[in-house]
């Protein structure tokens, strides 16, 4: 899909004024890092470059089209090879995505670094489809580190500085792709496999069971009624936490690799104990639903002791699409779990809630997810509303 960067001869006063609010709009996506290198796979070494992306406008760019390209210029000879990419999905102000792209043609690097071509690379990017030089942005303009990587590690360099949930959505896209090119490459098994159908252990699908298991099976995981110091015990010093004047609430977010998971806590005012306590869960970290129902009962924390209800499921259509929920409930929390909307990268992750104040806590979670950055993500799931 080309990005256009040409423009038209004369333009009237109404296409100049809507150029103009266009231009204001996509003039206002930023990146805060990003890694330009030579990605290396079977076909030889390709010019890339993996950056986070910021919505630092007040205008909500979800699910709207945005249009990328980058022109990756040897400066030696003036060649010029283009990627092009489009992007439609959550985009709130202040949020981040990944974007990786990747020259089509692939070149042979010799041995010695400094005969490698000095490459620059600049990006560009447009919102909607006005094609208008003035709605164009130039995004970095940079050279080509001399190193080579692959887009795995270029992931884990650039893991950082990014939100763990772009992370596992990027990671699980390498997976894939690496899964449905394997039946075409011959792959030597460690020398601990045994037998004609031993599998490598780095298989994703059964690391990240294990880790869940061996999670459900520790002899303490913090939950709700714990302090923030507990929270750090189990999951390690937060990635985010702040505290919300219009909700009156504090909330933390820590982050799990293994199984791969995000935990966010969080206490009414400026207590320390958690009153609610949700978790974004990979969904290939669950092998089963039972699993999902556990970790609930391990989330509650100082009340998971208490007896639970079977669980009850049920469908719900949203103006943000369809939901899959159950819940059940203990004398003093209740528990939801709302299933994967897609297969999509940034979708394909459970969501579950414990908490312990009155009322239905989706609701409560929606509530605070309004209004507090680092849960406005979860919002589409939560309320029946499109999401401030």
């Amino acid at each position: 899909m080309a990005l256009c960067l040409s423009t038209a001869g004369g333009q009237s006063k109404a296409q100049s004024a809507t150029s103009d609010a266009v231009a204001s709009t996509a003039g206002r996506i930023s990146t805060d890092y990003y890694v330009a290198w030579w990605m290396h796979d079977a076909t030889g070494y390709h010019p890339a470059i993996y950056m986070i992306l910021q919505n630092t406008s007040s205008v909500d760019l979800s699910y709207k089209p945005i249009k990328f390209q980058c022109l990756f210029r040897d400066l030696k000879n003036g060649y010029v090879t283009v990627a092009r990419d489009e992007i439609r999905k959550e985009f709130h102000p202040n949020q981040q995505v990944l974007l990786l792209l990747e020259g089509p043609k692939a070149f042979e690097l010799p041995i010695d670094k400094n005969a490698w071509p000095i490459i620059e690379c600049k990006v560009m990017c447009r919102v909607a489809s006005i094609d208008d030089d003035a709605a164009t942005q130039d995004v970095v303009v940079t050279k080509l580190s001399q190193e080579a990587m692959t887009e795995e590690e270029a992931t884990s360099r650039i893991q950082d500085y990014s939100h763990p949930h772009m992370i596992q959505a990027q990671q699980k896209r390498i997976r894939d792709r690496v899964a449905a090119s394997q039946p075409m490459v011959a792959t030597a098994l460690p020398l601990s496999a045994t037998g004609p159908h031993a599998k490598s252990p780095t298989t994703s699908g059964e690391r990240h069971g294990e880790g869940m298991s061996h999670l459900l099976s520790s002899a303490h995981c913090a939950g709700l009624g714990d302090d923030f110091y507990d929270f750090e015990q189990s999951f390690g010093k937060p990635i985010d936490f702040s505290y919300v004047h219009d909700t009156k609430w504090t909330w933390a977010h820590y982050a799990s690799s293994n199984p791969q998971m995000n935990v966010f806590a969080g206490a009414r005012g400026h207590n320390s104990k958690a009153d609610m306590v949700v978790s974004v869960v990979a969904a290939d970290s669950v092998q089963e639903d039972s699993q999902l129902i556990a970790l609930g009962k391990l989330l509650a924390g100082k009340l998971k002791g208490q007896p639970l209800s079977s669980p009850t499921k049920t469908v719900k259509y949203l103006s943000t699409g369809r939901i899959q929920l159950t819940s059940a409930s203990a004398p003093s929390y209740k528990l939801f779990v709302i299933a994967p909307r897609s297969t999509n990268p940034d979708d394909n992750n459970y969501i579950l809630g414990v908490c312990r104040l009155a009322g239905d806590p989706r609701q409560v979670l929606s509530d605070n997810a309004k209004r507090t950055p680092m849960l406005r993500s979860l919002n589409p799931v939560l309320s029946d509303q499109e999401p401030d």
